[in-house]
C-alpha cells in the first residue's frame, strides 16, 4: 500500500503539472518519469525516516512524495526555460 501511495503521488503531481501550460515539457513520457522517479525515491527516503513503509499506508510519506515530485517538476520546467545568455 505504501508503494502504491508513492506512485499515486507521482501520478497526481504529473496530472496537475500537465494542467499548467507555461514551461511544459513537450515529451509526456519524460515528464511522467520526472514525476514518478522522484516520488518513489522520496517514498524510500520517507520509509528510512520511519514514515510508514513499503506495505504500510502513511499520509506523511504520500505528502513527502507529492512535494518532492512537484519540486522536481517545477525545477525541470524552470530550468528548461531559463533565459539564454547572448
Amino acid at each position: 500500500m505504501g508503494f502504491l501511495t508513492w506512485v499515486a503521488a507521482g501520478l497526481i503531481a504529473f496530472g496537475l503539472s500537465r494542467l499548467v501550460k507555461r514551461g511544459r515539457v513537450r515529451a509526456v513520457p519524460v515528464e511522467l518519469m520526472l514525476a514518478l522517479c522522484p516520488a518513489i525515491l522520496a517514498g524510500i527516503v520517507a520509509t528510512a525516516l520511519d514514515f510508514g513503509g513499503w506495505a504500510v499506508f502513511d499520509v506523511r510519506a504520500g505528502l513527502f512524495a507529492l512535494a518532492t515530485a512537484f519540486a522536481i517538476l517545477g525545477f525541470a520546467r524552470r530550468r528548461g526555460h531559463a533565459p539564454q545568455p547572448e
